[in-house]
């Protein structure tokens, strides 16, 4: 039974569920919004929500939404569309670009036929140790990731990029390490955090006679841009794979 003084009404059908909010979204109710939501995806995985008596108080809190669908596994795992939103629901959910991983749309009958595609930015993160066998861990979570969006095409590059990204934070950072994958209307974006401050590993042609790695230089072959990003307490190698043709 969902207990909760934010919902309103709930609808199940055999296929999805739908839950009618009420109230506002607040600091002190943002969190029961999540374990409704949360809840409500784990059992049905397809999920509607009816924003239409919910009034945002605390612009923050609009991040409950999104929370929520990563706390699922994100897209094809979990399906999250919302709608009638209030205006200044609706501004911030678009400002925060929250709409871009889980869609908001006018009404119900819209709602019901967005549920059924894809939202226009997925994504996917794993935490992985600094050890030997953290690469082949990487490649398989990117092999997933690619079959379930779609994008098997381009499966092998993500496998290499991924590889080599991960690798590099296994052997020179020693450091646990975030791979961090997302799909959107550029490309699939490949990013893995360590947590050595430093600056971006640059790439470089391979020696010859090496007989191992194929090195950043390979990935920049690969990829349609290569950066870094530094932190006070690591870094950030990101690679964007093109998904076009």
């Amino acid at each position: 039974m969902l207990i909760s003084a934010v919902v309103a009404g709930l609808e199940v059908d055999p296929d999805r569920a739908e839950v009618h909010l009420a109230g506002e979204l607040r600091l002190g109710t943002a969190p029961d919004v999540r374990r409704v939501l949360a809840k409500l995806l784990a059992s049905h995985r397809r999920l509607l929500v009816d924003l239409s008596g919910f009034r945002l108080a605390w612009e923050p809190a609009a991040g409950v939404f999104s929370t929520a669908l990563a706390t699922a596994g994100g897209w094809p795992a979990a399906h999250l569309v919302l709608y009638a939103a209030e205006p200044r629901m609706a501004t911030e959910l678009h400002r925060r670009r929250i709409t871009r991983t889980v869609p908001l749309v006018a009404d119900r009958a819209a709602a019901r036929q967005r549920l059924l595609t894809r939202p226009d930015t997925v994504s996917r993160h794993l935490h992985l140790p600094p050890e030997p066998t953290s690469p082949r861990a990487a490649r398989e979570f990117t092999t997933a990731a690619c079959h379930d969006w779609a994008v098997d095409d381009i499966a092998g590059g993500a496998r290499l990029v991924v590889t080599e990204l991960v690798t590099n934070a296994v052997e020179h950072a020693g450091t646990p390490c975030e791979v961090g994958l997302r799909l959107d209307e550029q490309g699939l974006w490949i990013e893995v955090r360590d947590h050595l401050p430093g600056p971006s590993p640059r790439p470089r042609p391979r020696a010859v006679g090496v007989g191992r790695g194929r090195g950043l230089h390979a990935v920049a072959t690969i990829a349609l841009r290569l950066g870094g990003t530094t932190h006070d307490d690591g870094k950030t190698v990101w690679a964007l794979l093109s998904t076009a043709g």
